[in-house]
């Protein structure tokens, strides 16, 4: 998942306002990756499936992205944020 964060920080810059990577038997709304934005648009959305859909083709299907597109401060975002603290906190 670096890979992809890495090539959506270099497309989206300020656009991108956060990335959760989940463990590999986590999903969300069956997603495995987060990506946090301050607003959706076509354009926005066309550039994530460009760069996901490049990477999975480099990787001939050995790599799944399923990104969900989250807005900034949507409440699914506050929980997994939330999560991520405590499970960090136990370790």
């Amino acid at each position: 998942m670096t890979e992809f964060l890495n090539m959506l920080r270099s497309a989206l810059g300020e656009r991108l306002r956060g990335f959760i990577a989940l463990d590999e038997d986590e999903e969300i709304y069956e997603s495995n990756v987060v990506v946090i934005l301050p607003r959706i648009d076509l354009e926005t959305l066309e550039e994530i499936n460009r760069i996901k859909f490049e990477i999975e083709d480099r990787y001939r299907g050995k790599v799944s992205i399923k990104p969900y597109i989250a807005k900034e401060g949507e409440e699914i975002v506050q929980k997994i944020q939330k999560a991520s603290r405590r499970s960090d906190q136990r370790s």
